[in-house]
């Protein structure tokens, strides 16, 4: 089952895919507002045949009442949408760029820790399975 994972921010919204093994960064998208950013999701959610999406739970903040229901959104696209815990996710990812691949340039930081925090989400949830 290939699975999407989401990384919610509110500037950009971070994507992954995984086929349940290994979770690929595929892109992000700019946040949009609600309709703009479902229309480019349900075009993400075809091309890669998605049945499952795993979207990161801040757990607390001003943001977690906008993901619910960005998650409520994204049910009417008939994809089952479950939350897992992104507390860190992309703090790691920006010290994963910063650390293993050696980027410095905050401009390109800022263009891959969206979709690396995402990796990171369905890495985790993953190992939970």
């Amino acid at each position: 089952m290939r699975v999407l994972g989401i990384d919610y921010g509110l500037r950009r919204i971070g994507l992954a895919v995984t086929d349940g093994y290994y979770p690929s960064p595929i892109k992000y998208i700019v946040n949009k507002g609600p309709n703009k950013n479902l229309v480019q999701l349900q075009d993400i959610i075809k091309r890669h045949e998605i049945k499952r999406v795993v979207l990161g739970d801040p757990m607390r903040g001003v943001i977690s009442k906008e993901v619910k229901e960005f998650a409520d959104l994204l049910r009417c696209l008939w994809v089952e949408v479950v939350f897992h815990d992104e507390s860190y996710t992309s703090w790691e990812a920006e010290e994963y760029i910063k650390e293993k691949l050696g980027i410095k340039d905050p401009k390109k930081i800022a263009e891959m820790v969206d979709s690396i925090a995402a990796c990171m989400l369905l890495n985790s949830w993953l190992k939970t399975k």
